[in-house]
């Protein structure tokens, strides 16, 4: 039997999408909103919508679009049809008006329960329903009695109202058009976006390497974009595998679209797919692949971030045009090398990661981002492997600067340079003036921002500081090292409620690394004078290096002695381990915590001459406030040209 069928005011279903829209079941679920919108929009304009329209207007599919190799509106169909059965089957029982999309079609139906006949009444958009159908010689009796009308002029009142329809139709078309193209007005331009780690198809684990490198020098080539903001790869890798939602990691990282692909490498060929989604709709705006040779591998690389530019409506600089556009040829034997080189820096193994960026530039001496590389290995050797200076600075210098000289443009080479004057020169005008041509040259770089505040804090420019770590922490959200030099640089700056906080967060993001901050946590309790806390802290990060029943014995001198006896202690165990890296500073640390200021400059000297990277914090570090009015303080940082 056939649904009656009656006619109903389009505001009401425009109510009822609103109401659908914001329950529990859509309100997550962009794809099915936009879906859904937009097949109510185009029957109400008696436009049933087809297969292809939807693909390119709702999930923004190209031209090229063929529903036999990609089922996407069949798939998001299904699924509008199960939100739409189970909003009904629960917050939506009551409604008197459903709307649904059969199987077979993409139109939308509407229907209104009759609660005393226990069916559905399918409904047509227009007027209001029409007074119940009289009896004709009852009609002909009231059409007499009253004056009515003639046939004649019954037909031109049914013109009439056809022509009303009409009208009314017509005017429903065009306010769904005002409708869409507002929409479409409205649609908010792509400030931010993340590269997801690009998939290893390869079948071979071995190859997760060149994956992750390509996901890196994709994000590397993407940062030189101006006014887009490209997360950095340390906070997107922490999401490889996490089986999150796109939406889920776009809010934590902040960014409004989310790039995912896959790379394939097989024999002498390389094929990269990527596909960009609005994260704050869950819309597809492009899907492409790029294939080539892999001595080409530098330029389809290029060819993915100019597509991704101009798919972002991102505007770029004739300069960056002009890198991006360059034709770059590399040894893929040698690109394999600085991949390998850059997997083991992220990994703060600077001592193999020298080893592949040596044997990347072997194989191509012309190669400036192995050398940007080597420099940064170099630093990590003497940062987290503890090398004596005077081993890595003469060689890491001459890396940065080859780098430099043979690409003018690379931001790495000029923050390597720049760390390299600030952590093993002390030439902070050099430093100002490189790090901060690295930053202009790779706008999107962390590492840069987190080098350039550190150089900041040395100079007691601690508000600057705060600026540029936080930017990192924005480009980085998700990065141990950004979020404790956060907590550090708020430190320096006297910040202490939001230096705790700011550790806090990283001790979250890398629980493994938690010990890591306790340092810094013992020095703001120092400071603010509560010593139960700062020895907790300090003891706790000790953990990591002392054996057990060292730091019992430290537990035990402060529950004896309090305060001074513990930095007793402590003194006979700094002492005990002279000799090894910045030893000195530690030494020099507990002099002062006890009161002798002697031996507090005595060690602060040998740290000096040992080039300790502690020494920086001297000018900045409020636990100095105590000896700032001592001449040999001064003299000290006059040494490091420090002096005002």
């Amino acid at each position: 039997m056939r649904p009656e069928i009656t006619q109903i005011d389009p505001s009401l279903i425009t109510e009822q999408v609103e109401r659908i829209l914001k329950s529990k079941v859509f309100g997550a679920a962009a794809r099915s909103q936009a879906f859904l919108q937009y097949v109510v929009e185009k029957s109400l304009a008696n436009s049933p919508p087809k297969e292809y329209a939807i693909a390119v207007d709702v999930f923004g599919r190209g031209t090229e679009y063929d529903p036999t190799v990609d089922s996407t509106v069949r798939v998001e169909a299904g699924r509008l049809r199960s939100r739409l059965r189970e909003y009904y089957a629960g917050e939506g029982q009551g409604d008197s008006l459903h709307i649904e999309v059969p199987k077979g079609s993409y139109a939308a139906v509407f229907k209104v329960r009759d609660t005393e006949r226990g069916r559905h009444r399918q409904l047509q958009p227009g007027l209001a329903d029409p007074p119940a159908a009289k009896g004709a010689a009852e009609t002909e009796v009231e059409a007499k009695a009253a004056g009515a009308p003639t046939a004649e002029a019954r037909n031109g009142h049914l013109r009439m109202r056809a022509g009303i329809l009409v009208c009314l139709l017509a005017l429903v078309v065009a306010v769904v058009a005002w409708f869409l193209q507002k929409r479409v007005r409205a649609i908010k331009p792509i400030r931010s976006i993340a590269v997801l780690p690009l998939q290893n198809l390869s079948g071979d684990p071995q190859q997760e390497y060149f994956a992750d490198g390509m996901t890196d020098e994709l994000i590397t080539e993407l940062a030189r974009i101006p006014n887009l903001r490209v997360v950095s790869r340390t906070s997107v890798m922490r999401d490889k595998g996490s089986g999150k939602s796109l939406r889920q990691i776009a809010q934590e990282l902040g960014v409004d679209a989310i790039i995912e692909g896959s790379v394939v490498r097989a024999d002498d060929r390389v094929r990269i797919t990527t596909q960009l989604i609005d994260a704050r709709d869950d819309k597809h705006l492009w899907a492409q692949s790029f294939e080539g040779h892999l001595s080409d591998v530098l330029s389809l690389q290029d060819d993915v971030a100019r597509e991704i530019a101009y798919q972002t409506k991102t505007a770029l600089t004739p300069s960056v045009q002009s890198q991006l556009a360059s034709a770059k040829h590399i040894n893929p034997e040698a690109h394999d090398a600085y991949l390998r080189g850059r997997f083991f820096v992220e990994r703060r193994d600077g001592e193999t990661a020298a080893t592949y960026f040596r044997t990347a530039i072997s194989l191509n001496p012309e190669y400036a981002a192995a050398h940007a590389g080597l420099a940064e290995a170099f630093i990590t050797m003497h940062e987290a492997g503890g090398a004596p200076v005077n081993e890595v600075m003469p060689d890491a210098i001459a890396a940065a600067k080859r780098a430099i000289e043979l690409d003018p443009n690379d931001g790495e080479g000029y923050t390597a340079l720049g760390t390299i004057d600030t952590v093993f020169l002390w030439d902070w005008d050099a430093a100002e003036r490189n790090l901060r041509r690295g930053i202009e040259l790779s706008a999107n770089s962390a590492l840069a921002e987190i080098r350039y505040a550190i150089y900041l804090t040395v100079r007691a420019r601690s508000e600057e500081a705060i600026a540029h770590m936080r930017k990192a922490v924005e480009l980085d959200p998700l990065s141990f090292f950004a979020n404790r030099y956060l907590g550090s640089t708020l430190y320096f700056a006297r910040h202490y409620d939001e230096a705790l906080a700011a550790l806090v967060s990283a001790s979250e993001i890398a629980p493994d690394e938690a010990a890591a901050v306790q340092g810094w946590v013992a020095n703001i309790y120092e400071v603010e004078g509560k010593y139960d806390q700062s020895v907790a802290a300090e003891l706790k990060g000790m953990e990591r290096y002392a054996t057990p029943p060292q730091v019992d014995l430290l537990r035990s001198a402060y529950e004896k002695g309090g305060w001074k006896g513990y930095r007793e202690a402590h003194l006979q165990y700094s002492l005990s381990q002279a000799g090894h890296q910045c030893t000195s500073y530690d030494i020099a640390e507990d002099y002062r915590a006890l009161g002798r200021v002697d031996e507090t400059f005595y060690w602060f000297d040998r740290a000096f001459d040992e080039r300790c990277i502690f020494m920086m914090a001297l000018n900045a570090d409020p636990k100095h406030d105590g000896i700032r009015s001592d001449p040999r303080y001064h003299e000290l940082l006059r040494r490091m040209n420090l002096a005002q």
